[in-house]
C-alpha cells in the first residue's frame, strides 16, 4: 500500500514539470554554453573515470561543469571528487530531499546532460525539475523532459554516448 502511495506521489511530483521546463535554444547558443550540469548513476569506477574525463574535457573548453552522482545503494559512500546522493537521501516516494540535490536542480545550467541509461527514478525527477535551459538524455527516457534524446540502439555504451553528445554539439555550433 505504501509503495502505491509512493508511486502516486512520485508521478504527481514529476507531472508538475512536464509542461513548465521544456525550453527552446536560439541559434548560436551552443557556441556560448558556459555552464553544464551532468547527472549520472555512480555505479562503478570505470563510469567515474569516463565521466571525470568528460568533465575535464569540458573544463578545458572553458565550461563550468557540475557533476551529481546517484548511488542506488543505502550504504555509506567514500568521499568522491563530485557531489552525490544515495537512497538514504530519498523520501518514501523516491524523491530526492538533500540540499545538494536542491541546489543542483535550482541552478540554471545552459545544458543538463543525463548520463544514466537506466534513468533511475530520482535521476528522472532531477532532470524534469532542473532549471536548465537545454536538457539532453538517453533514448528510452521520458521525452517530455528532454529537448534532445540520443538513442543508443540496442545497448548503451557510456563512451559512445558521450562521443555522440560531443558530435551533436559540433553539428549545432
Amino acid at each position: 500500500m505504501l509503495e502505491k502511495i509512493g508511486q502516486f506521489v512520485y508521478q504527481r511530483a514529476l507531472n508538475r514539470y512536464r509542461s513548465t521546463n521544456l525550453h527552446k535554444i536560439g541559434p548560436g547558443h551552443f557556441e556560448n554554453i558556459q555552464t553544464v550540469g551532468i547527472i549520472f548513476a555512480a555505479t562503478d569506477q570505470a563510469t567515474h573515470r569516463t565521466i571525470l574525463g568528460f568533465r575535464n574535457d569540458l573544463q578545458h573548453r572553458d565550461k563550468q561543469v557540475q557533476l551529481l552522482g546517484y548511488y542506488p545503494i543505502d550504504d555509506e559512500v567514500d568521499p568522491q571528487p563530485f557531489a552525490y546522493f544515495t537512497r538514504k537521501h530519498l523520501n518514501f516516494a523516491e524523491l530526492p530531499k538533500s540540499d545538494i540535490v536542491k541546489q543542483f536542480v535550482a541552478r540554471p545550467f545552459d545544458v543538463l546532460i543525463n548520463l544514466d541509461p537506466l534513468n533511475h527514478k530520482p535521476v528522472a525527477y532531477i532532470c524534469a525539475a532542473s532549471k536548465a535551459l537545454f536538457k539532453i538524455g538517453p533514448g528510452g527516457s521520458d521525452p517530455r523532459h528532454f529537448d534532445l534524446m540520443i538513442d543508443m540502439k540496442e545497448s548503451f555504451d557510456l563512451k559512445r554516448y558521450i562521443k555522440d553528445i560531443r558530435h551533436t554539439f559540433n553539428l549545432l555550433n
